[in-house]
This record gives C-alpha cells, sequence and structure tokens, in this order.
C-alpha cells in the first residue's frame, strides 16, 4: 500500500541571481515498510525533497509553487502550522546530515529525546525517562541511563547519530527520512549504523526514504531507488533492475563511475560537466548538455515518465 505520493512537485526559491526552480515536477512513491533510496549529485535537490514533505524549507525564500504531497490519505499541503507540528516526529520523522549541528550542545541527549516523547505522548516524569532509556537502549548504546545524561560533545560521531536515530523513533512514526545519516563516518560505524536502522525499521514497520550519494549503502539496504538530477526524478526502479538494467544515461553514469567487485571495469565512466545554475536551467531535458547521447528533441522538449513495466520509470527521450 502506497504510504507517501509525491505527485508534481515544484519548488522554487527566489536568490539574489533570480528565481532558481529547485524542484521541477517530482513524481514519487513510498510504499508501507519499504525502504526508497534517493540518489543523485550534491545540488540535484536531495534534501529538498525530503524538507518539502515535512515543510521545513523555509519561506521565504522557498515556495511550493505546485503538486501534492499525500501522506496517509491526506494531503499535507493543506495542513496549518500547527497540524504540520503534530505530525512531524509522531508521523514522520526526519534525521539531518550532521547529528553533531542538529543536537543542542546545551541540553544532555535524554532531555532532548525526552522532549520528543512529551511532545508527542504525554507521560509522566518516570515513565517518559524509562522511554529515553529505552530509545537509547534499542539503538545499542552501552549503558543508557548512564549515557542518558551524557551532552551531545561527550559523544563520538556514531554515538551523536544512534542518539539522533533514538530520538526521531522514539515516537514510532511511520514514515522515516534519513538524510546522508552516515555522513562524516567511519566504514565500520557506518555499517553499525545502517544495520540499526535496518533493525529498527523492521520492529517498527515503517517506511524509510534514505537520502544518500552513496550507492554501495543504497545495494545493501534499500528496495527501490530513485535517481534523481538537477531538481527532476530521471528513473526509478527496484534495486536490482536499477543495478543490471539502468536506462538513463545519468543513472548508467553514476553506475559506471564506481568501482565494481561483481564484473571486470577496466576503466570508469566520467560524466563531464556538473549540475545545471538552476536559476537558468537548460530548456527540454536538463541533463542533455552532459549526455552523449542527446538528440535535437532533448534540447527543446522535457522527457515525460514512461513505465517500462515492473515499475522501472525513466525519463528520457530515448525511449519516447
Amino acid at each position: 500500500m502506497t504510504l507517501l505520493e509525491i505527485k508534481n512537485l515544484h519548488l522554487q526559491f527566489n536568490s539574489d541571481e533570480g528565481l532558481a526552480l529547485v524542484l521541477d515536477g517530482i513524481n514519487l512513491k513510498v510504499q508501507k515498510g519499504e525502504t526508497l533510496g534517493l540518489v543523485g549529485e550534491s545540488g540535484c535537490g536531495k534534501s529538498v525533497t525530503g524538507m518539502s514533505i515535512l515543510q521545513l524549507v523555509p519561506t521565504p525564500p522557498g515556495e511550493i509553487t505546485q503538486g501534492e504531497i499525500i501522506f496517509d490519505g491526506e494531503n499535507l499541503l493543506g495542513k496549518s502550522t500547527k497540524e504540520m507540528r503534530e505530525i512531524r516526529g509522531r508521523k514522520i520523522a526526519m534525521i539531518f546530515q550532521d547529528p553533531m549541528v542538529s543536537l543542542n550542545p546545551v541540553y544532555t541527549i535524554g532531555n532532548q529525546i525526552a522532549e520528543a516523547i512529551d511532545l508527542h505522548q504525554p507521560k509522566g516524569i518516570s515513565s517518559t525517562w524509562e522511554g529515553v532509556v529505552d530509545s537509547l537502549a534499542s539503538v545499542q548504546i552501552a549503558d543508557p541511563a548512564s549515557r542518558a545524561h551524557n551532552y551531545p560533545h561527550q559523544f563520538s560521531g556514531g554515538m551523536c547519530q544512534r542518539g539522533m536515530i533514538a530520538m526521531m523513533l522514539s515516537c514510532r512514526p511511520s514514515l522515516l527520512i534519513a538524510d546522508e545519516p552516515t555522513t562524516a563516518l567511519d566504514v565500520t560505524v557506518q555499517a553499525q549504523v545502517l544495520k540499526v536502522m535496518a533493525d529498527l525499521q523492521k520492529e517498527l514497520g515503517m517506511a524509510v526514504i534514505l537520502i544518500t550519494h552513496n550507492i554501495g549503502v543504497v545495494a545493501e539496504t534499500c528496495d527501490r531507488v530513485a535517481v534523481m538530477y538537477a531538481g527532476n526524478i530521471v528513473e526509478t526502479a527496484d534495486v536490482e533492475t536499477l543495478f543490471e538494467n539502468p536506462q538513463h544515461p545519468y543513472t548508467r553514469g553514476l553506475l559506471g563511475s564506481i568501482p565494481r567487485a561483481d564484473r571486470d571495469m577496466n576503466e570508469l565512466t566520467i560524466i563531464e560537466g556538473s549540475v545545471p545554475n538552476l536559476t537558468k536551467p537548460p530548456q527540454g531535458c536538463r541533463f542533455h548538455p552532459r549526455c552523449k547521447e542527446a538528440m535535437d528533441i532533448c534540447r527543446q522538449t522535457k522527457p515525460t515518465d514512461l513505465d517500462l513495466g515492473d515499475g522501472h520509470i525513466v525519463a528520457c527521450h530515448l525511449y519516447g
């Protein structure tokens, strides 16, 4: 069953250079209990998409000009500020990129988790603190009753990230948006954090949107993948299909730019150029200036989504 559906979402920012068309007709679905990976280069709009779901984009300068965000049958864009406060944390939670910045340095980890629990699930002092300790224990923090009294600077980077996960999951949300949850973590800690998230997802039955540029993490943890470029979703498929049979030239370039142990690769692919300035995006397909397979129609007309079967969707004139 579909838990979240984003329909034709357009978002723009007012900047000194003019209007930046950051999201240009995003269409995305997340099913209950699944993990959807949202991948692409930096500056493609992945984090903004996640923040738009929770209406965390500052207004101004940001403005959603068109589209719908349907969560559990209701359009979030029609919700009031008060209603969105009820939804954030309790139904949809978000883990941000840098836990050291997201956590308040003058409050203990336990107090910050307790605040989330009290806001969405009012309890007595003793039962709230039990919830704090249980949350820290669920993310495998050793001696959680004692460590709950520590401040963020007394936690390592990996422990801070686990603390953020504990805070976000303390109210048992239906959807977790994880924005680069393994950034700046070494490989062993990264694996531990991902395992904690996977175990909790299985226990709670929640859906996850994993925003990342790490293709290896996507291969290990995701059920489906949406590839994003310059404010557009260019390809969506299940993980196995995307890795074995990528269709969009940008997806093929991304996958070809990383070494793979399961096949011989004499050289890696290079995608020349960079993500365009979104105050002056290219006409037609936004990827055409960097695409070796671009045709005249690519320079004039934006491609529409085409279903290749079994939920494999690609937006490219090669398949029109």
